[in-house]
């Protein structure tokens, strides 16, 4: 792997707000965020993630968020 692995910290929470609010499918979700569609599911596992997947999933966030996302 490239950089070491983190917990995904509040990155989950901020995951589990669109999917709960829209009704986005967690595994459509892992799919357009990293072409994962176990991504949630695994982060609610407890996987961890690197550094430059953590930025994809946040770039994915502000796009569904409309760009109002921290990066967390």
């Amino acid at each position: 792997p490239h950089g070491d692995a983190l917990p995904p910290g509040g990155l989950l929470q901020r995951i589990e707000r669109p999917i709960e609010a829209r009704g986005i499918n967690a595994a459509s979700f892992g799919r357009d965020a990293i072409n994962d569609p176990n991504l949630v599911f695994s982060l609610r596992a407890g996987r961890r993630i690197r550094e430059a997947t953590r930025r994809r999933i946040a770039a994915c966030l502000d796009r569904i968020e409309g760009g109002q996302g921290n990066g967390q």
